[in-house]
């Protein structure tokens, strides 16, 4: 299907939908271009303005899933570690069939960098060695949270898991605001 009067976002948003549909059917190594563009009803020019690989695409859904949660936190949310990581973990879950698709794919290595590029950016660290340290330590112990939570298929419901990792990191009352 050809899309018209779209926008470079909604042509990049395709191009994941198009990905994550053929993951439900088809080993991610085998999934080629061709049939990603077929699929978003873009064609192959179309994706490679947008994207370098297919981990680009990946990248760009774990980009989408942080902005959201993020776009969705107010003040009071950004006052509790508790309360920060429950927004992330009830994002999250909102696409678990796909975070486990992508996790059973060997592909949750990508969230660290989007995390990475994400808070650094957000913070306007790059030239602040020592910040930056925090930022990747937080980004660190984050992932790491994720990476366990797919682990155990996303089981445990992302309000109890937010209060878990609330208790381990009793030192960060105040969670790193974006």
């Amino acid at each position: 299907m050809k899309h018209k009067n779209i926008t470079n976002e909604m042509i990049r948003d395709y191009v994941v939908e198009a990905l994550l549909i053929l993951m439900h059917t088809k080993d991610y190594n085998s999934i080629t271009i061709g049939q990603i563009t077929e699929k978003a009803g873009v064609n192959r020019s179309t994706y490679y303005r947008n994207f370098d690989s297919k981990e680009d695409i990946i990248r760009r859904f774990y980009a989408r899933l942080l902005e959201k949660s993020l776009d969705s936190m107010d003040e009071n949310v950004k006052t509790s570690m508790q309360s920060y990581l429950r927004v992330h973990f009830n994002t999250f879950y909102e696409k678990k069939d796909e975070l486990l698709l992508i996790h059973k794919a060997g592909l949750s290595y990508l969230l660290l960098d989007v995390l990475n590029m994400i808070f650094i950016d957000k913070q306007h660290l790059k030239h602040d060695f020592i910040k930056e340290i925090s930022v990747y330590y937080h980004t660190g112990g984050i992932f790491n949270s994720f990476i366990l939570w797919f682990e155990k298929g996303m089981s445990i419901s992302p309000d109890d898991f937010a209060s878990i990792c609330a208790e381990i990191y009793p030192s960060e009352k105040k969670p790193m605001l974006l």
